[in-house]
């Protein structure tokens, strides 16, 4: 019984050593502690290269001196002292410099994680063994992934403009349906007006405050000179409102870009004045008496 397994043992040496070196997908090469190329599998041959009966035997830096340069031998002589070192893409990219398998990453080298750790015997340190993964696939995945969600995010964003579009739009036909019923209601007479006690600061800032978005678009500047000491007046405060926000959309649709619009409110005999002043070019004086 005991021969038999030995017999089995023996197998399965040999075949996890058949499969490290001719099955796997990824690569395994194994040194001695002098850094002696001794294991180099058929991942390697058809990645590098090289074939293993021209590595094997010479020390892995001699066959790649730039892994050097960039203290990769620091994680081998880690590795005789019995540390196990992982390298990610993110910070090493690669273990050794292999040729691209993936060219839509447009990399020089191909993108890796290594594995590098010790080989042991009864205890004892007798070499190292490296592992390589090839990761091109998953970073072209990771980077197909990103692109749609960039698309997706942009295609929202455009739906989202598109909406507020459609809202504006509706916006803007509702007042000028508003307009036109108000306008037919003043010519018939039959307009009405919710007199009420009201705030008129209160309803100028707000005018203020609905026209800001349009103007700050236009670099156009708005200062508010407004008497804190206006007292309280009687008038409908809807109507106060559309009309102070109609003649300050005009005053920004008709000034320049960058220039300014001051609003005043004063009193003077018991009066509250209310002056919107701009730096537009105006009408044509000969015109006025046309539309006033």
């Amino acid at each position: 019984m005991g021969s038999d397994l030995s017999i089995d043992v023996e197998r399965l040496q040999t075949a996890i050593a058949h499969w490290l070196s001719h099955e796997t997908q990824r690569a395994v090469f194994v040194t001695d502690p002098q850094f002696r190329l001794v294991v180099w599998n058929q991942w390697m041959e058809a990645h590098s290269g090289l074939q293993a009966g021209d590595v094997l035997g010479p020390p892995l830096f001699e066959l790649y001196p730039e892994a050097a340069a960039r203290g990769i031998r620091d994680y081998y002589e880690g590795a005789l002292e019995g540390a196990v070192t992982l390298l990610s893409h993110a910070f090493h990219r690669f273990l050794i410099a292999l040729p691209p398998t993936n060219l839509e990453l447009a990399a020089a080298e191909m993108p890796q994680t290594a594995h590098i750790g010790p080989l042991t015997l009864d205890g004892s340190v007798v070499g190292t063994i490296s592992i390589i993964d090839d990761v091109s696939d998953r970073l072209a995945t990771e980077h197909a992934l990103r692109k749609q969600i960039e698309a997706q995010r942009r295609a929202r964003a455009t739906a989202e403009q598109a909406l507020q579009v459609i809202e504006r739009n509706a916006s803007a036909q509702a007042k000028m349906i508003d307009d036109m019923l108000d306008m037919a209601r003043i010519v018939s007479g039959k307009l009405r007006l919710e007199m009420k006690t009201v705030d008129f600061v209160s309803i100028v800032l707000v005018a203020v405050d609905v026209i800001m978005p349009s103007a700050d678009a236009r670099k156009i500047a708005v200062r508010t000179h407004l008497d804190p000491k206006t007292p309280m007046i009687v008038g409908d405060p809807d109507r106060l409102q559309q009309v102070i926000v109609n003649l300050l959309s005009n005053a920004v649709k008709f000034t320049d870009v960058g220039g300014s619009i001051e609003v005043r409110l004063d009193i003077s005999d018991n009066e509250a004045w209310l002056v919107v002043k701009d730096t537009g070019r105006g009408i044509d004086g000969a015109f006025l008496p046309h539309v006033f």
